[in-house]
């Protein structure tokens, strides 16, 4: 199955991910790219420490056995390293997800984690509102990040998908990002394992009307939702691999995420959602 290689993609073809219904063919095709040493990352994916179900350590060794590394996107927070070992921590990708005061996520990649906490400590923590609230702007975060060597990504750009809240979608609907705030921006997430069955056109022709890469996420909220969906290219470091994914020479394999994993994370969300309308954390 596949080629040997993974050619670079463009705009013109879509770079439209492998989507796979079953779960082992899925597996087949991702030891293939390993025998092929393709460097292979989960960019999307959530810890105890915001509202995963596991521990950030749980995590870090599951990625270690599938041979993968892991983007640990954690709400409005950096990963807190303590009791990794030097080769679990290795395994992860400096990361965050920060979401504007109106309620939509972006994912912000950087190239090592004094950089992620530098951003942090001058951006996010200043402007806490609660575990999934800054009081900034989505205009402002991107324009925050402007001057940062970083990758930025938008997950789910039509989520929520209720009328009452604003998304990333409607956003630009409405005209609310300058030109400026949108040149930040690298790739759209078109494809979200714990959200979506198939691609939806929206948010393909969002990308490709904004002229920007696509990639995948699993927002794996539990540890066996971890790799259901990959990004892949031909690189031996993470470095190389987010100069890869900023400028979209990556390929991706994806599978839909279980009923079990989808749902048993939502208590947990839905009670730091309820705990950050009262008490404001």
């Amino acid at each position: 199955m596949g080629s040997p290689d993974i050619p670079p993609f463009d705009i013109e073809n879509n770079r439209i991910p492998e989507i796979y219904p079953d779960r082992e063919i899925f597996t087949e095709r991702f030891r293939e790219l390993q025998k092929q040493n393709f460097f292979i990352a989960d960019i999307h994916v959530h810890s105890a420490q915001s509202d995963g179900i596991h521990s950030l350590k749980s995590i870090a060794v599951k990625c270690m056995d599938l041979g993968i590394s892991a983007a640990v996107t954690d709400h409005n927070r950096v990963p807190d390293l303590n009791g990794l070992s030097s080769r679990e921590a290795a395994s992860l990708i400096p990361a965050i997800e920060v979401t504007s005061r109106e309620g939509v996520d972006v994912l912000c990649y950087f190239y090592d984690f004094s950089a992620l906490g530098k951003f942090f400590h001058e951006v996010v923590a200043p402007n806490k509102k609660n575990t999934y609230k800054i009081t900034l702007t989505c205009e402002e975060i991107l324009l925050a990040l402007k001057e940062r060597k970083c990758v930025v990504n938008i997950p789910h750009p039509d989520y929520p998908a209720d009328s009452l809240r604003k998304n990333f979608l409607r956003l630009i609907e409405q005209g609310e990002l300058s030109s400026e705030a949108l040149s930040v921006i690298n790739c759209i997430e078109i494809f979200n394992s714990s959200r979506d069955r198939s691609i939806k056109e929206t948010k393909k022709n969002l990308a490709l009307r904004l002229g920007k890469f696509i990639t995948v996420g699993s927002d794996a909220h539990t540890k066996t939702a971890v790799g259901n969906a990959l990004t892949f290219c031909k690189t031996k470091s993470q470095a190389e691999f987010l100069d890869h994914l900023a400028t979209c020479q990556t390929g991706s394999i994806v599978v839909s995420t279980s009923t079990v994993d989808r749902s048993i994370p939502k208590v947990k969300m839905g009670w730091l959602h309820i705990k950050g309308l009262l008490t404001g954390r």
